[in-house]
């Protein structure tokens, strides 16, 4: 396996590579974390070893931001998809999947919905670890790619919960659609992380809020039922 570290104008990422040739591509995308050496960086390592060639999209050196874990908006989400979006020309595999954790989960599950007022590349397959879904689609329409969610039994920070009912709507309005999950056993969030489990008091959380978007782009607070605003982009606003 070689690593190559890519910084160009208009992208930055980190490119990790099999030793043979590779039919199968991933783009993975961070968390608000920012890229880790224990969780990005060790996926990339262990997917390449299993001969996919991966590219880990970094929006945050990009920006000159280190984390956004305290203020989401730093980094905002449509920034990680584009930056995505950009990292899939630098795999010339076959089939090209997007993978993340937690903000960057909640990128591959956004990935692989169909968005309003957006334009978007389709992805083969979509690997959705712990994303927060305080935003969802009213009306989920697929693109076609299956999706696998992975869930943490113990998290208090992006609870197992809400994305599995959330994938429980998206399933509904997607019956041909292949889906399939996990929940780890006695896993909080971040798991990857060594050390014992620590408390963020100042970490941005949203798990008791959620919002739908509408067909229009238009955001409705399930708790009010009042349109709050509109997006340009999705509903990748946060």
């Amino acid at each position: 396996m070689t690593s190559t570290i890519i910084r160009e104008e208009n992208f930055c990422g980190e490119l990790f590579l099999p030793d043979h040739a590779a039919d199968l591509g991933l783009v993975i995308v961070p968390s608000s974390a920012g890229i880790q050496d224990v969780r990005e960086r060790a996926y990339a390592s262990f997917f390449a070893a299993q001969g996919l060639a991966c590219i880990i999209a970094d929006a945050f050196t990009y920006l000159q931001v280190n984390e956004c874990l305290t203020d989401q908006t730093k980094v905002r989400s449509e920034c990680l998809l584009d930056m995505a979006r950009k990292a899939r020309s630098y795999l010339s595999t076959r089939q090209i999947g997007i993978m993340g954790v937690s903000k960057g989960g909640f990128c591959a599950l956004e990935a692989a919905l169909h968005q309003p007022k957006s334009l978007q590349i389709p992805y083969d397959f979509h690997i959705s670890l712990v994303p927060p879904v305080h935003l969802q689609l009213r009306n989920p329409k697929a693109l076609g790619g299956p999706i696998f969610l992975i869930v943490a039994e113990k998290d208090d920070f992006t609870p197992a919960a809400q994305a599995l009912h959330y994938l429980e709507r998206i399933a509904a309005q997607n019956p041909h659609l292949l889906t399939r999950h996990l929940i780890v056993p006695n896993a909080s969030h971040a798991w990857e992380s060594k050390g014992q489990l620590r408390f963020l008091d100042k970490a941005e959380r949203y798990d008791h809020c959620l919002f739908y978007v509408e067909d229009d782009g238009r955001i409705t607070d399930v708790q009010t039922s009042t349109t709050k605003h509109s997006v340009t982009l999705g509903h990748a606003s946060w």
